[in-house]
C-alpha cells in the first residue's frame, strides 16, 4: 500500500509538474483551473454556469480533482474538453443567480439601463465563457453542448474517447437558480430589443465561438 502511494505521488509530480490541487469552491475565480487526474491524458476546462459542478461530481468518481496551473506548459501534453452553453441563455441564468435578491431592478427603466450599459459582466456568473478559454487553442478542444443530452454525451465521451470504464451514472445537477427571475429577465429582453442588442454585443465573442465550433455528437 505504501509503495502504491509513493508511486502515485511520483506520477503526480511527473505529469502535473507545479500544478496544485485546489478546493472545488475556488473553481471559477480564474481561467487557469482545470479538472484532471495525474495519469490521464485529458483534462476538463470548467466554465461557470455550464454544468461544471455536475461534470466534476461525475469525474470525481474516477479520481479527478480541481487543479490550478501557473502556465500552459503544464497542460500542453494533455487533451482538453469542456462544455459550451448558448451564450444568451447562460447569461440569463447567471443574472438570475446573482440578482435574485434585487429583482425589483427589473421594474425600473433607469436601473435596467444601468445593468445593460454597465453591469453585463459584473459578476462571476455573468462573466463571458470566452474568458475561461483564453489560454487555449480552440481547435484542440473537444466541445460538448449544454442541454438535455449533456449527461449522455459526457458519459459517452468518457467511455468512447477517454476510454474509461464507466461504473457510475451521471447525476442531474440540482439548480439553485431562481427561475422566476430568469423568466423576468428573458421577458425584458423580448420586450426591449435595445437591451438584447447590448447583451449580444457584450457576448459577441461567446456567440462567435458557440456558433462555429464542432460539438461532440457521440
Amino acid at each position: 500500500m505504501i509503495a502504491q502511494i509513493l508511486i502515485q505521488r511520483l506520477i503526480s509530480c511527473l505529469v502535473l509538474g507545479d500544478m496544485k490541487q485546489i478546493e472545488p469552491r475556488l473553481a471559477g475565480h480564474d481561467n487557469n483551473i482545470i479538472i484532471t487526474r495525474p495519469d490521464s491524458n485529458y483534462y476538463f476546462i470548467p466554465i461557470v454556469k455550464n454544468a461544471s459542478t455536475q461534470a466534476h461530481a461525475f469525474l470525481n468518481h474516477y479520481g479527478w480533482k480541481y487543479y490550478e496551473y501557473e502556465n500552459t506548459e503544464e497542460v500542453k501534453n494533455k487533451i482538453p474538453f469542456t462544455i459550451l452553453r448558448e451564450p444568451v441563455e447562460r447569461w440569463c441564468s447567471g443574472f438570475a443567480q446573482d440578482f435574485h435578491r434585487d429583482v425589483s431592478a427589473l421594474e425600473y427603466r433607469t436601473r435596467l439601463d444601468n445593468i445593460f450599459n454597465n453591469k453585463l459582466g459584473s459578476t462571476m456568473h455573468t462573466r463571458k465563457q470566452s474568458f475561461y478559454l483564453e489560454n487555449y487553442d480552440l481547435d484542440k478542444i473537444h466541445f460538448l453542448k449544454h442541454g438535455a443530452t449533456l449527461s449522455r454525451s459526457l458519459v459517452r465521451f468518457t467511455k468512447e474517447i477517454m476510454k474509461l470504464r464507466i461504473f457510475s451514472p451521471m447525476q442531474n445537477e440540482k439548480s439553485v437558480m431562481d427561475y422566476a427571475v430568469k423568466d423576468k429577465i428573458k421577458k425584458v429582453l423580448e420586450e426591449n430589443p435595445k437591451y438584447l442588442e447590448l447583451l449580444k454585443d457584450y457576448l459577441r465573442k461567446d456567440l462567435e465561438i458557440y456558433n462555429n465550433v464542432n460539438f461532440y455528437n457521440g
